[in-house]
């Protein structure tokens, strides 16, 4: 480990006199583009989620008259992506020089989701911004800014990211409420300055301006719904802020911002540990249960602006510490002794009656799907939200695969069982998965709600995120820049040949070196 670090170090200052130069002419010819390369486009229509009406009443159960008999239930092939096979590490950010103790650095201290950050920065990067917004003063605004000691604060941001654990999204929140600090009362400001921040960072990101206003566009991996975007390249570029449909922007993008944020929760936010408690309360076989569970309200923080999107990254997402140890304590317990089918039978019962129905339109105004753990923060949750929860607790307590079964205006849950278990049921690549609806209220496992029963469900895949979170975290420990910008290797992989994730993984810890291409400029 130690030679590698070494030989790397060396590699570094073989190269930096010349990547600088590189960086420096990137940045010369991108503010020359910036000073023509500007067009007008009318934004187009947001993309929406399924617009069917949910029930306002929710659906309750009767026993019927004659005994049901295993239904095998129609289904089309999803338009929903499956969860992804294979993880690249991001570029990560690494100083030229190593960080020296700057008294000319200055701090600010903010909030976030929360939880108290306090960044390191130079005061020289707030730079004049220009009265009049147009393609030209903007160029000059990259190029005032472009000369500034930026890395200072890009470093520390990046530092407060790895500490949080949060994802492109997160650190995208981190930057706009960083600039938000430095140019308070200034949205024109903000904006640039996160634009400019955003880059460096690695990020595809275009700024642009209506009316004298600026305005931020960025694609997603993902789908994002309710908002207004075009298309630049075969991307989704998605307007950050409302309130425009034309916008002027350039047509180009910074030859060294290649990432595109991915809004799927690999691993958790750890961003501070304010917890809270909510008791469920609810009815099995006659017998009472109370249960309290613990939640995490800084993650609940930082849910509370997360996008609309497809649904899949809610039933994929890492849970917090404190939810997830919560569940196992206080759940893990009860179900231990149970078979597969009285064991998910409990959680269905738990989901079903332990908590109060209202559509999203009702209790917030608009769509929104819940993460696992906001169903213990909100009053209410609808359909969409209680299969994500319980489609959590039964992979994570029982260790039974689920799948999300959506219909117009409805979202349900199927489970694999090892044992025989009679019902309606969904066959999916090969596998039987039995209906559990956790709306249907006191509706056994195996019933489907009567007006869908003959509706083709798509099918919303959720494939085993444990082992795929653990990987992921496996990695982001891995590689660990030190206070003193030395490269080191805490842990090594233990995959086989040194592969990141799987054989279809491209990237190798020797293919991670050449990998990393962004060097902070100045410090």
């Amino acid at each position: 480990m130690e030679r590698i670090s070494r030989d790397y170090q060396q590699q570094v200052k073989r190269n930096s006199s010349d990547f600088t130069d590189y960086v420096t002419k990137r940045d010369k010819e991108f503010a020359s583009q910036l000073k023509h390369y500007w067009k007008e486009f009318r934004l187009l229509a947001p993309l929406m989620p399924d617009t069917t009406p949910k029930p306002f009443l929710v659906p309750r159960y009767k026993t019927p008259e004659n005994e049901s008999v295993s239904r095998l239930l129609p289904v089309v092939p999803s338009g929903i992506p499956t969860f992804p096979e294979e993880f690249q590490i991001p570029k990560l950010l690494v100083p030229e020089n190593p960080v020296a103790v700057d008294s000319s650095l200055e701090k600010i201290t903010f909030l976030y989701c929360g939880s108290m950050v306090t960044l390191k920065y130079n005061p020289d990067i707030k730079v004049e911004i220009p009265a009049e917004i147009n393609g030209p003063e903007l160029a000059k605004f990259w190029e005032r800014i472009n000369v500034t000691h930026y890395g200072s604060l890009l470093l520390s941001l990046e530092s407060e990211r790895n500490s949080m654990q949060i994802n492109g999204w997160g650190f995208l929140q981190l930057v706009r409420k960083t600039a938000v600090q430095l140019y308070p009362g200034s949205t024109n400001a903000e904006n640039l300055l996160t634009w400019y921040l955003m880059t460096k960072a690695g990020y595809k990101i275009r700024v642009a301006y209506h009316e004298n206003a600026i305005y931020l566009m960025m694609p997603f991996s993902n789908t994002l719904y309710g908002v207004n975007y075009t298309k630049f390249d075969g991307l989704n570029y998605y307007l950050l802020d409302k309130g425009v449909s034309e916008i002027a922007t350039y047509d180009v993008d910074f030859p060294d911002a290649t990432k595109i944020i991915d809004l799927n929760l690999y691993t958790a936010p750890t961003i501070g540990n304010l917890n809270a408690t909510q008791i469920l309360r609810f009815t099995y076989n006659n017998t009472p249960y109370e249960i309290p569970l613990k939640y995490n309200m800084n993650a609940i923080e930082f849910f509370k602006d997360y996008p609309l999107t497809d649904i899949q990254v809610t039933f994929n997402a890492a849970v917090s510490n404190a939810f997830k140890e919560s569940v196992v304590e206080k759940l893990k317990p009860l179900v231990e002794n149970k078979t597969e089918k009285e064991a998910v039978g409990f959680l269905l019962t738990l989901v079903q009656n332990g908590f109060e129905y209202k559509t999203d339109e009702e209790q917030f105004g608009h769509e929104k799907f819940n993460f696992p753990e906001e169903n213990l923060f909100y009053p209410f949750n609808d359909c969409n939200d209680r299969a994500v929860l319980f489609a959590y607790l039964v992979e994570n307590i029982v260790g039974l695969d689920v799948i999300g079964v959506e219909y117009p205006g409805h979202i349900a849950t199927a489970v694999h069982f090892y044992e025989d278990v009679p019902g309606d049921y969904i066959s999916w690549k090969g596998i039987n998965y039995v209906m559990a609806d956790p709306t249907f209220i006191n509706a056994p496992i195996g019933m489907t709600m009567p007006q869908y029963v003959n509706t083709k469900a798509d099918i919303i895949e959720v494939n085993a995120p444990c082992e795929l979170r653990e990987k992921v975290a496996e990695i982001h420990n891995t590689v660990i820049f030190s206070a003193n910008g030395d490269f080191n290797l805490v842990n090594s992989l233990k995959t086989e040949n040194d592969k990141l994730v799987s054989g279809n993984c491209e990237k190798s810890i020797a293919g991670f070196f050449a990998a990393i291409t962004g060097i902070f400029k100045r410090l």
